[in-house]
């Protein structure tokens, strides 16, 4: 009688903890993308420019980056993504911001969003490595912070 109690319980106690078990992740980002048959900026060739729906930039020793992964925007018609990008040699990309009827104080206000992300988001923090990082060179033809917040609104 012991036995048919304590093997019950047993039985009971591992139906309970599966049922209790946690969703696993077991994919990397990268296996999700490609399942889904998406592109990302890690795809595309030196010199290839595609778009972005969103950047989420973080900061390096001084630098502004984004990751490798960041999804390139599905075409979509009638609207036009929100950033372009261009990659370049040596793990940079440069970024273009578009903004609706040529809209410059939106195309500012992006701008300054981009670069103040970036400023609190610490790449080192966030655990990214230098292979998960693009390197940006320049947004709108705008090199530096100061730069970016010395643009005047219009």
């Amino acid at each position: 009688m012991r036995f048919t109690i304590i093997f019950a319980a047993v039985i009971n106690l591992g139906i309970a903890s599966a049922a209790y078990a946690d969703f696993q992740l077991e994919m990397s980002g990268e296996e999700i993308r490609e399942a889904l048959g998406r592109r990302a900026i890690e795809d595309l060739d030196v010199g290839e420019t595609a778009g972005v729906q969103s950047i989420n930039t973080c900061s390096k020793n001084g630098g502004l980056f984004l990751h490798t992964m960041t999804g390139l925007a599905e075409n979509v018609p009638g609207q036009a993504p929100r950033y372009m990008v261009t990659r370049q040699p040596d793990r940079r990309i440069s970024v273009q911001i578009v903004a609706a009827n040529d809209d410059s104080e939106a195309v500012r206000q992006m701008l300054i969003a981009v670069v103040a992300g970036g400023h609190l988001r610490n790449c080192n923090i966030a655990g990214m490595s230098n292979d998960q990082l693009f390197h940006i060179t320049a947004i709108n033809g705008v090199t530096s912070d100061k730069d970016a917040f010395a643009l005047s609104p219009q």
